[in-house]
């Protein structure tokens, strides 16, 4: 819309988010179909929802209050990966899909080199054999005993149609190409058409049960389709994705992009499930988090509303969170507190201004972690206006059952626009 203010107030928000990927938030929550949703899954479509209603808000303070102009930047950083403790998710999920689609030049260079022209024409050339093309990506790999391992293959792929469809995807992803030749002996001998046993073992696996995983992995890769192959990538080589993970650095992005790049890229955080879901180091998190707000801060205007909001069953596996959280707080950054919990809540809409003793000890650590609400006139009538019970002195807490409640809870930080 046209603003018609020439010197329109600026508005900076830094938003960070923390949010909980362990084991534990596998747990579902209702959603609006009466159907679950894993915690993962209701904070993605929450996030979606909390952008578009910014965007009306900021139309309306805009055309209410002579040109109001409101920026949110955000973070996230996402703890309980079963590799590292926590990271930054919007690198996670970027990187993911590049990681998964990355052709290595070097191999890739390698391999085009030695793909013939029959290979592109596909199986209905009478000159192609997709056995032959197989033994040269082994070969480019690091096997040396081409006969052994070119009747290895003849046996696990008998049907041709299957070995060119595993020759087509190794071309395509060379890294896993890489991995799966890993697995198999740089030089073997058959002796009546079985494997000889072998006694040694490396790292712990004997050859043996390596070339029978090769042999179950090359025919998995071979009939997957094209959303379970990213999977497989993931799921076999995704510890060297989170290895160079560090290497690729932090995102900050404006909450819309943000709110579109995990609507657009949902089937890519699908594909990293395989990674998430371990224990739930939140200490750890919040240590990374202040070091976040305080970088991203000193290239901000002195004025920057700092909201963190954190999402978790509050079960911390490293330790208590809470210094940190006061810290946070202490240096004027605004804790919102979401607890996610499958059970019964008898007030559902409700803050607190105190512990209650039948809380668990997550909901109680969450609670205590969250700021006052107190002088927050905005955020007061946003939630009355929804039928919330606000006591004198609550605090930014919230439990949540049902993905409603996480939409409402969340949108409070459109109060912060005003």
């Amino acid at each position: 819309m046209t603003n018609n203010n020439p010197n329109p107030e600026k508005r900076h928000i830094l938003l960070g988010l923390a949010v909980d990927v362990s084991g534990s938030m596998k747990q579902g929550i209702l959603n609006k179909d009466n159907q679950n949703d894993n915690g993962f899954t209701a904070f993605r479509n929450s996030l979606k929802d909390l952008s578009k209603k910014i965007k009306q808000e900021q139309e309306t303070v805009a055309r209410e209050n002579n040109g109001i102009i409101v920026s949110i930047d955000v973070f996230a950083q996402a703890f309980g990966l079963k590799e590292i403790e926590n990271c930054d998710l919007l690198t996670l999920i970027e990187f993911g899909q590049e990681f998964v689609k990355q052709q290595e030049e070097d191999s890739q260079e390698k391999q085009n080199s030695s793909v013939s022209s029959s290979t592109k024409l596909g199986c209905q050339n009478i000159y192609y054999d997709p056995h032959i093309e197989l033994l040269k990506i082994g070969c480019i790999n690091g096997i040396t005993n081409r006969s052994e391992f070119s009747g290895w293959l003849k046996k696990v792929f008998p049907n041709s149609e299957e070995a060119h469809s595993l020759v087509m995807r190794l071309y395509k992803y060379p890294r896993f190409a890489k991995y799966i030749t890993g697995l198999l002996p740089k030089n073997w001998k058959e002796s009546n058409a079985e494997l000889l046993k072998y006694t040694f073992k490396q790292m712990g696996v004997t050859v043996e049960s390596k070339l029978q995983k090769a042999k179950v992995l090359a025919l998995e890769f071979a009939n997957a389709s094209e959303k379970e192959i990213r999977q497989i990538v993931i799921r076999e080589i995704g510890d060297q994705m989170i290895k160079e993970l560090p290497k690729c650095g932090n995102r900050l992005k404006p909450l819309e992009e943000v709110a579109n790049m995990l609507e657009s890229k949902e089937d890519v955080i699908e594909d990293l499930e395989s990674l998430i879901y371990g224990n739930t180091p939140m200490r750890g998190a919040l240590q990374v988090i202040q070091q976040r707000f305080q970088k991203e801060l000193l290239n901000l205007p002195k004025d920057t509303i700092s909201i963190l909001f954190i999402l978790s069953d509050g079960e911390p596996t490293d330790g208590d969170p809470l210094m940190y959280a006061n810290q946070l707080k202490s240096s004027g950054i605004n804790i919102i507190s979401c607890f996610l919990t499958n059970k019964n809540i008898t007030d559902p809409r409700k803050l607190f201004d105190k512990v209650e003793s039948k809380w668990s000890k997550g909901a109680q650590l969450m609670f205590n972690m969250a700021s006052p609400v107190d002088g927050k006139l905005e955020l007061v009538k946003y939630l009355k206006k929804r039928k919330w019970e606000i006591p004198l002195h609550p605090k930014l807490f919230v439990q949540a059952n049902h993905t409603d409640l996480l939409n409402e809870f969340m949108q409070t930080i459109i109060s912060f626009c005003r």
